[in-house]
């Protein structure tokens, strides 16, 4: 037998990678899978790295957009919390407060506690001018027989009587109207919230009388000579509430011709409220 010899190869060394034979082909095929081995896991690296890059970039600009908002709220923040300390350093130390008229908050109060209402004020007045307005000095504490006498005048003018003439009584001048004794008196002791008064009649008339108050069996005659008569024109200027106190100030004027009037001073009533109803107290004038 003849003895072949094998070939011997030597490896070849290339870079740190074994070289094959080329005249190996087996070795050959082995050694093009590794490279194409090696190529894929250098691009498929190359991808990775690619997209952490990328994943990195959003993830630093998305830190940075919180951060901007994180910044501008907490700017925005500051700036409403030195508003607020603004307004309260004002509101405590420098703003003045308004001033409070205290006799118009209790008047207000008062009212209600004694369903003091300042229409029916008005409709007193009014229901009672024919007094109010005629009558200039007046104090329910100093009630005397001219006090009565000067009251029943007016309460007897002011009545739904008719005027008549004279007849053929020696006290009466030319016309007159007349009340019952005891309507007059009802009416008197409500005016002076009074539960009993005398009338005392003055029949010391003189010639020069324009009005003459007399008594004629049951009733009160109130008589007149020709004359002209008219009240002072007055304007409400005020109404005061203290408790059950009711203070009115009246504007008094007189007429000058029909459509204009001159003021001459001003009047001053005192009410007082009792049972639910208004009573003169006092009655001040003070005339120009």
């Amino acid at each position: 037998m003849s003895n072949k010899k094998k070939k011997n190869y030597k490896k070849k060394i290339l870079d740190g990678i074994d070289v094959p034979d080329t005249n190996d082909k087996n070795q050959v095929k082995d050694f093009d899978k590794v490279m194409k081995k090696i190529r894929q896991d250098i691009v498929d690296s190359e991808i990775e790295n690619g997209k952490k890059n990328e994943t990195i970039e959003k993830s630093n600009n998305i830190n940075d957009k919180i951060q901007s908002f994180i910044s501008v709220l907490f700017t925005v923040v500051i700036f409403l919390l030195i508003l607020i300390l603004i307004f309260v350093l004002y509101n405590k130390f420098l703003k003045k407060e308004p001033e409070i008229n205290k006799e118009e908050v209790c008047s207000e109060y008062i009212k209600k506690d004694y369903n003091i209402n300042l229409d029916t004020v008005r409709e007193f007045i009014i229901n009672n001018r024919y007094i109010i307005y005629n009558i200039q000095e007046f104090d329910n504490s100093k009630i005397d027989t001219d006090t009565i006498n000067n009251f029943s005048k007016y309460i007897i003018w002011n009545n739904d009587s008719e005027y008549s003439y004279c007849d053929n009584n020696e006290y009466c001048l030319d016309t007159k109207k007349e009340i019952d004794y005891n309507t007059l008196k009802k009416e008197l002791l409500a005016f002076f919230n009074l539960d009993s008064l005398n009338l005392v009649f003055d029949y010391n008339f003189t010639d020069d009388d324009t009005t003459r108050l007399f008594l004629d069996n049951d009733k009160v005659i109130l008589t007149f000579k020709n004359m002209e008569y008219e009240t002072f024109k007055h304007n409400i200027v005020d109404i005061r509430v203290d408790e059950d106190n009711i203070y009115i100030i009246f504007a008094m004027s007189k007429r000058i011709d029909e459509n204009n009037f001159s003021y001459i001073g001003s009047k001053r009533l005192n009410l007082i409220y009792k049972d639910n109803n208004f009573i003169i107290k006092k009655i001040e004038t003070n005339i120009n």
